[in-house]
């Protein structure tokens, strides 16, 4: 299994938790639960193959799939409208701590010996029908754009040798912390890409899906420095009826607002009216 294919994996199970989670609780929760991520990582923790390789010379741009005008045989259409300025846009330590009650989540401040964490992330959304809650659907999935690769510190104009300091001697050796290994040359660095931090989403989405109620939602997940994933922005809708030969509009909005805060929600659903003889389908 390669590399991707496991990280594949790792969404599709990241997201069938949460969808049932979403079914379990659905009643009355306005939003959905701060992500904790306490993960200590050490160089035996990296996926260094995946997290070096060169990423693409500009970041992808995220496209929807083009549907004809009129649903499939025996499916309904399914629309989802992103308004907002439909940015969104990540940050070197990205992570989320779970805080004291009442206080909301805040993002950790970088460690000066690790200031990089986001190596990453990707846009999904997703789907369950009620009829079957066990089964996630993925309606869509963006490149991953990587926003952070390991280059050796040689490579980056670090890991010279320092010039020697004053030899300080504590009252008490007992208590003395041991202090972090050198970098060196060749160590292992994370390099930061600004430019692939800030991603815009299309204005609507199509969908085909058979009839029925479905939960619908979308997110964006942080890609670690360990490899591994993690929600960050997460939108959630349940209950939307879709059915045959029918559209459905979901309501939704993506916004980067001031103060580099991000919103991730879906809003309102409606079905709507069904086309008369000789008529277009609603727009």
């Amino acid at each position: 299994m390669s590399a991707r294919d496991h990280a594949t994996g790792i969404i599709v199970r990241s997201l069938l938790a949460f969808a049932l989670w979403v079914i379990a609780t659905a009643a009355g929760l306005p939003d959905a639960p701060p992500v904790t991520d306490t993960e200590e990582e050490t160089d035996s923790d990296l996926n260094v193959e995946a997290l070096s390789a060169a990423p693409p010379v500009r970041a992808p741009i995220f496209q929807a799939a083009l549907l004809p005008p009129e649903p499939s045989s025996g499916k309904g259409r399914l629309n989802l409208a992103v308004g907002g300025n439909r940015q969104w846009c990540t940050y070197r330590d990205d992570r989320v701590i779970q805080p004291p009650p009442g206080l909301g989540s805040t993002t950790v401040k970088p460690r000066a010996h690790n200031p990089v964490y986001t190596f990453g992330y990707q846009f999904t959304i997703a789907t369950v029908a009620r009829a079957r809650p066990a089964e996630t659907i993925l309606l869509y999935e963006s490149p991953v754009i990587r926003t952070a690769v390991l280059r050796q510190a040689a490579k980056l104009g670090r890991g010279g040798k320092k010039p020697p300091g004053p030899i300080l001697v504590a009252p008490d050796t007992a208590q003395k912390r041991a202090s972090p290994a050198a970098e060196q040359p060749g160590s292992l660095v994370p390099f930061w890409q600004e430019s692939y931090a800030c991603t815009t989403l299309p204005e609507a989405f199509d969908f085909d899906l058979d009839p029925g109620a479905y939960d619908v939602y979308m997110a964006f997940d942080i890609l670690g420095r360990s490899g591994s994933w993690a929600h960050r922005s997460i939108g959630f809708l349940t209950d939307i009826v879709v059915e045959e030969g029918r559209r459905t509009r979901v309501e939704g909005r993506v916004d980067l607002v001031g103060g580099g805060r991000r919103e991730v929600d879906l809003l309102s659903s409606a079905l709507l009216p069904a086309a008369k003889a000789g008529e277009g389908a609603a727009p």
